[in-house]
């Protein structure tokens, strides 16, 4: 461990102990100390350093989350006398020390694993009792540390068989068991030492029949004739969700014990990934599909037992009917006593930040696989070359690992992830070229490195990197570009391209764990659920699959990526980008019914869960698990919201309708316009004016936020509230010499990039919008424009503070801040229609196309956007029963008295 890294460490255990942060110059003057005495030294930077990363790391918050209850749960906890603590301290200390988990961070995860834990059942209460509940996170959120949190609790107070079933890959479970080997065990059955917790107290250590090499297999069963209550201890096994595996268990349980020696004997099962292959699919409820009816026969050989589904992904699980039960395999996996929504901590980079924030400079769009890697491909298609996108990314990947080590993230892993097709034999046919192309290209620059600047640009390949470097990176440090390509070559032999499927050995970081492994990860359904690539920061993805959840698995690159957020990159198509962006939204909303839940007392099953559908081409999740699921029309709300036209028809008529529709909407406008800037702005419009407008504009179906008749419907429900009078612009760049004429003023086009996609133009320019932030200050008062400002600012502000930028540095970051549309749109009175005209970058197919935003205040009557949401939802049964199935009650009844 190097000085640094020692001093950090005594630094943070000197903040467990005390329980308080110190100060930015309380840690400065500890500093010195410690260098004393450690007997070594930081240089001025590294102290600056070690400082920020301090104050950052003990800013971080975890959000409380939501709790989801059935009624009647009576917390039993706290009647425990003399309750044991020891494993919980242990893993408590291992994610202080040896994680470097901030205190806040821990003492969070420890407090809701208390809840959890008491919304189960006492180990030691008798008769035959089972609980049910639902863990909801992130992807990549940190869940595992979570669940391993809940079995060290668990085994404190008395669960003795804990069965961990870590998703449907091996690199998954041997991912997952080396975690809870060092995280609840401490030991390795197969180096046979201590580890992790196992390093700080070994008093006790749980017996475990699984090992990171060995699943659950028959070939152990000879071995294991023995009670699990011969036990002292509790026992875990972590095994791989497979029918195999799961008939083992099923075996050794039935052949070793009786079922009266089970009966009194505390289960606690955690599914991980708890949306995949556990949920029941057969259309017949009275049928069970193999994984989903082991899993119910291993609980109902149990009379004290537990089920705890994880998954970022809930929406299988939500459709599961509550209703089914069978007398042979037990009740549904629906989480009848708790639903959990996590939160995660304010570090964590996720679809909402990089998909939906205007600040994210994450994506990068893909434009040019189709001839090298189309994204629908057949199983004998041959790879013959790669994207020019695709060799960017690997660039920037190599860029990126040498800034990040410079930055002082030394001995620490550094990945990229290509998922671009689920066949094994294109994986295979991608690594082969850039295996080669990657040693090439190292070679180039182990050539070159040492040339000055003039003499390494005559060579192709630097050329490129520094084209790429100048673009991505050069003004975020202050290291030169020959500086980072000599920090290339010092990893080269560190830097491997590597396919990880279930043909090929799975990916240990561990056997690289001293130096750090820069890997280029080549994958499909291996890499798409669970398995953590370890600092990951490019990702190139061009998967065509239809379903919310796979998609969001797909997701690697969510996590935590401190000190180097600002290097990572996603490589995806528009397309793609656009269903991130809306799974986003739809994940949030979900989270948001079920804070209702929460507020409204409802259990799982007493309250109706509804998912957004999209309006073409995705799925909420497999068909098969949406068995009990129905479609139902629901209102929405638009309270301080902006929503654009994003996506356009490309159909000449529709193109020719929409600016035949804005040009007559002007012409009723009148010229008693006011000049804003070079815009055109109208004040005081009366809603049904501007609703004329809005049923005439053909919206494309894929514009699910201006969808007519729910955006219609909100508008007329408005007009007697704060929708009743609105402004209108007519955005005009008057440099332009491309222009439009309306009457006797004409209009400048704004340019976009627009990829066609099928009968579609969608809008890709910076940030994927249709406008400007600036343009929602139009209308605003000047005093409400320079009140927006310092709301930018202060916020701005509170998050550097936060990041542990102070001082001279965070003034001058403020300089350059700007306010966007969210700012100015707490100071909005009236909603604001924008109008643009489009002059499409790159095509022939028609001059311009219409668009439009409408930026919405904030709504203070509450009966306009009281639920008010309408869109297609798919609904569970509870919601159906709830909502729908009362009218048609009520129509039989009718139509019978008419009979």
């Amino acid at each position: 461990m190097d000085c640094y890294e020692k001093i950090k460490s005594q630094l943070k255990t000197l903040i467990i102990t005390t329980k308080e942060l110190p100060t930015k110059e309380d840690l400065y003057k500890k500093i010195p100390l410690f260098e004393q005495v450690l007997g070594c030294l930081l240089s001025d930077e590294e102290s600056e350093l070690l400082v920020k990363e301090i104050i950052s790391e003990n800013q971080i918050s975890i959000p409380l989350g939501t709790e989801v209850v059935k009624k009647g749960w009576e917390p039993w906890l706290h009647k425990i006398k003399d309750r044991s603590t020891y494993y919980e301290d242990r893993y408590r200390y291992y994610l202080l020390n040896n994680e470097g988990y901030p205190a806040g961070v821990v003492n969070k995860i420890f407090e809701k694993n208390e809840k959890i834990l008491d919304y189960l059942e006492n180990p030691e209460r008798e008769g035959r009792w089972i609980k049910k509940g639902l863990v909801m996170g992130y992807v990549q959120s940190g869940k595992t540390a979570n669940y391993i949190s809940l079995i060290n609790k668990a085994a404190d107070v008395g669960y003795k068989l804990i069965i961990l079933i870590a998703g449907i890959h091996n690199n998954l479970r041997e991912q997952t068991q080396k975690r809870v080997n060092e995280g609840f065990i401490g030991f390795d059955n197969l180096e046979k030492e201590y580890i992790g917790v196992g390093q700080i107290d070994s008093k006790r250590i749980p017996g475990s029949l699984t090992s990171t090499l060995n699943d659950f297999k028959k070939t152990n069963l000879q071995s294991l004739g023995i009670n699990p209550k011969d036990y002292k201890e509790p026992i875990i096994l972590v095994i791989k969700k497979n029918y195999s595996t799961l008939n083992n268990i099923l075996n050794w349980l039935k052949g070793t014990t009786t079922e009266e020696k089970l009966s009194d004997y505390p289960l606690l099962i955690i599914d991980d990934e708890a949306d995949n292959a556990s949920v029941n699919t057969k259309k017949n409820p009275d049928e069970a599909t193999k994984i989903n009816k082991q899993i119910r026969q291993i609980l109902e050989l149990f009379h004290r037992r537990c089920y705890v589904g994880y998954t970022a992904t809930p929406f299988a699980n939500i459709f599961i009917n509550p209703n089914n039960e069978d007398d042979e395999v037990g009740v549904d996996l629906f989480p009848e006593d708790f639903i959990i929504a996590l939160e995660a901590p304010s570090n964590y980079i996720g679809a909402t930040r990089i998909f939906l924030d205007e600040d994210s400079d994450i994506l990068r769009e893909i434009e040019d696989n189709e001839t090298c890697l189309p994204v629908k491909h057949k199983a004998d298609w041959r790879v013959d070359c790669l994207p020019e996108s695709l060799y960017n990314a690997v660039y920037v990947f190599l860029l990126s690992g040498a800034i990040k080590r410079l930055r002082g993230i030394k001995n620490r892993h550094h990945s990229m992830l290509i998922n671009v097709s689920f066949r094994i034999a294109i994986q295979e046919q991608i690594k082969t070229i850039l295996d080669e192309d990657v040693r090439n290209i190292l070679t180039m620059v182990r050539y070159n490195c040492k040339k000055n600047l003039h003499s390494m640009l005559k060579n192709d390949t630097i050329s490129i990197m520094y084209r790429i470097w100048e673009g991505e990176y050069s003004d975020k440090d202050p290291y030169s570009f020959s500086e980072v390509l000599e920090e290339i070559t010092n990893y080269e032999r560190l830097t491997k391209v590597q396919v990880i499927n279930s043909k090929n050995e799975p990916l240990r970081y561990s056997d690289y764990d001293d130096t750090g492994l820069n890997v280029i990860a080549i994958g499909g359904y291996s890499l798409s659920r669970g398995f953590t690539l370890e600092g990951l920061t490019v990702s190139y993805f061009l998967r065509n699959t239809q379903m919310y959840d796979t998609l969001l698995q797909m997701g690697r690159w969510f996590g935590y990526r401190d000190r180097y957020e600002d290097l990572c990159r996603v490589y995806m198509r528009v397309e793609a980008i656009e269903w991130y962006g809306y799974i986003a939204e739809v994940v949030e909303e979900l989270k948001e019914e079920l804070k209702i839940m929460e507020y409204y007392k409802q259990s799982p099953r007493d309250y109706g869960l509804k998912i957004k559908d999209h309006p073409a081409s995705l799925i909420v999740t497999a068909r098969n698990k949406m068995y009990s699921a129905r479609d139902a029309l629901v209102e929405v709300c638009y309270s301080n919201k902006l929503i654009e036209t994003r996506v356009l028809s490309n159909r000449k008529n529709v193109i020719e309708d929409n600016l035949a529709a804005v040009s007559q909407f002007v012409k009723e406008l009148g010229e008693n316009f006011i000049p804003n800037a070079n815009n055109y702005l109208w004040e005081n419009i009366d809603a049904d004016t501007v609703l004329g407008f809005l049923k005439k504009f053909k919206n494309h179906p894929l514009n699910q936020s201006t969808d007519t008749g729910a955006l219609t419907n909100y508008v007329e429900k408005g007009k007697e509230y704060e929708l009743k009078s609105w402004d209108v612009a007519l955005i005009n760049i008057s440099k332009n010499e491309s222009y439009i004429l309306f009457d006797d003023f004409k209009t400048g086009k704004i340019e976009r990039n627009a990829p066609r996609e099928d009968d579609a133009v969608i809008i890709s320019g910076k940030k994927h919008r249709v406008g400007q932030p600036s343009d929602e200050r139009i209308a605003l008062e000047p005093k409400d424009i320079d009140a927006a400002k310092d709301l930018a600012i202060n916020l701005k502000k509170m998050k550097l503070e936060a990041e542990g930028v102070f001082g001279e540095e965070i003034e001058e970051k403020l300089k350059s801040v700007k306010p966007k549309g969210n700012h100015y749109r707490e100071f909005r009175k009236k909603p604001l229609l924008i109008l643009y005209i489009i002059k499409v970058k790159d095509t022939d197919e028609f001059d311009s196309v219409a668009a439009y935003a409408i930026s919405f205040p904030k709504i203070n009557n509450s009966d306009l956007c009281s639920n008010n949401r309408k869109g297609l939802y798919k609904v569970n049964q509870r919601w159906w029963e709830e909502y729908i199935k009362p009218s048609w009650d009520e129509l039989e009844e009718v139509t019978e008295d008419e009979e």
